[in-house]
């Protein structure tokens, strides 16, 4: 699938799923079975086989990031949010 979500406010924050259409620095550090992975500054941070756990550590990201005025959206929900260009916004 490749890039999953990015973040909204323009920082180098990104989330990815899948083997296909994986930056330089994913495909070089990846662990075998992993199938989400997190990219700060273009430096893989972290990388997992479950959602739930890369998401968390996606809004940690987020919430270090993100000035005092920048609201986030927190964990992406089917029936609260949509994906549109990678970003995650309020349906």
């Amino acid at each position: 699938m490749g890039l999953f979500r990015k973040c909204q406010h323009g920082y180098d924050i990104k989330l990815y799923h899948g083997l296909r259409f994986l930056p330089k620095a994913v495909l070089e550090g990846r662990k075998k079975g992993m199938k989400y992975f997190l990219v700060v500054d273009g430096e893989l941070i972290k990388q997992s086989s479950k959602l739930s756990i890369i998401e968390n550590a996606y809004i940690g990201e987020c919430k270090k990031k993100h000035k005092p005025t920048e609201k986030h959206t927190g964990r992406f929900g089917l029936l609260r949010h949509k994906l549109k260009g990678g970003v995650v916004v309020p349906r």
